[in-house]
């Protein structure tokens, strides 16, 4: 058990590429956009309350494609830096450290939460089909959020073999299947109602295959084709007037399928797609360095672990609003303090983290 709990803190690296590069290469906007983004994934999982947290949700569907977006963009330094498996190996190694974390979380919160036996939890995770959707669909059954992290793994893993079989020509392949793949997203998530008459789990559109591999290419494409970004950049307030249009149009898709009785699986709306390039494109500006140092810092450091660690902060935040009876107030600001009280946290892991594996690099023992 000291093992496993030590395995845990093994060192994750600050500027994982999965969020950001290194200090010479950072885009100062995009750290900025990081935190932003890590907001509005723990505005998804706890939202406002009311017509105000819908509208919220709704928006904040453009966490998720814009960090692929920003994995993609940094994908031609990894290239050019020849790290393509160093970077695998460190997203693998975080997957690791995140699903133990997780598992033990799962049995605690199994116990003493909702009060069930471990047999049942386990018996739920190993389950056959469970495991299937796992391995193929990204789907963590004891801990949803992290299907980003396996996503990004496998994509990195596709485009590294694209580029060895493919040399040159990657980038190309996986835009062409770009419109493809976000359509057949659209068909089997958000709209499934509307093509089907049915509404399939949320594992089969929400995948590396269906998010990942188009909203990295769009990041990868833009890298290599700077030009379209400065484009859109020489003309600020298209890019204003856009975001606000897309927005808009988000919240008239979402009012539209509750209207015409087409709610399934919310992953994203047609907007999303739209809105997520507007907002990554006017991030990229030289107009952000500088600005919101509280949120670059925060972005720079801290997302990676707000993101691994929201869903636990959620769950003890939850009870002890419930314990003191303000739970009704609390879900007017639940978003915002779920993030707040995060960071703390994060910078704790942080600090355990260099002492304990600082300890155990001094210990004897360490090389066995």
């Amino acid at each position: 058990m000291r093992l496993l709990f030590s395995s845990l803190f093994v060192p994750m690296p600050h500027h994982m590429v999965i969020f950001m590069r290194t200090a010479s290469d950072r885009v100062y906007g995009l750290d900025i956009l990081k935190a932003l983004c890590a907001f509005c994934v723990i505005s998804i999982h706890a939202p406002f309350s009311g017509t105000l947290g819908l509208c919220a949700e709704a928006l904040s569907r453009v966490a998720v494609p814009i960090f692929f977006m920003i994995t993609g963009f940094f994908y031609v330094d990894t290239l050019r830096q020849k790290k393509e498996l160093a970077q695998i190996k460190k997203i693998s190694l975080l997957c690791i450290y995140s699903y133990m974390l997780y598992f033990l979380w799962g049995i605690i919160h199994e116990l003493y939460v909702l009060k069930r036996t471990v047999h049942s939890f386990l018996t739920y995770v190993f389950r056959p089909t469970n495991l299937l959707n796992w391995f193929l669909f990204n789907n963590c059954p004891f801990a949803g959020h992290l299907w980003y992290l396996s996503a990004i793994l496998y994509v990195l893993i596709i485009v590294y073999f694209l580029n060895r079989v493919f040399p040159g020509k990657a980038s190309r392949i996986l835009f062409a299947a770009v419109p493809f793949l976000l359509f057949l997203n659209l068909v089997f998530g958000n709209y499934s109602r509307l093509f089907f008459q049915r509404e399939f789990s949320v594992c089969y559109s929400r995948t590396f295959l269906l998010v990942g591999i188009p909203y990295f290419s769009l990041g990868y494409f833009f890298r290599e084709h700077k030009n379209y970004i400065e484009a859109l950049l020489a003309h600020p307030i298209f890019l204003v007037l856009s975001a606000l249009f897309f927005s808009l149009t988000t919240i008239i898709e979402l009012f539209l399928i509750h209207h015409f009785g087409l709610v399934a699986t919310v992953d994203h709306f047609i907007s999303t797609i739209f809105l997520s390039i507007i907002v990554f494109s006017a991030f990229t500006s030289p107009y952000w360095n500088n600005k919101f140092p509280i949120l670059h810092h925060i972005g720079r450091k801290y997302s990676v672990y707000i993101y691994i660690f929201h869903p636990i902060v959620m769950v003890v935040l939850n009870l002890a609003a419930k314990f003191l009876q303000i739970y009704k107030y609390y879900c007017y600001c639940r978003p915002i303090v779920v993030f707040i009280v995060s960071i703390p946290i994060s910078k704790l892991y942080i600090r355990i983290q260099a002492s304990l594996t600082g300890t155990i690099r001094r210990h004897p023992s360490a090389k066995a």
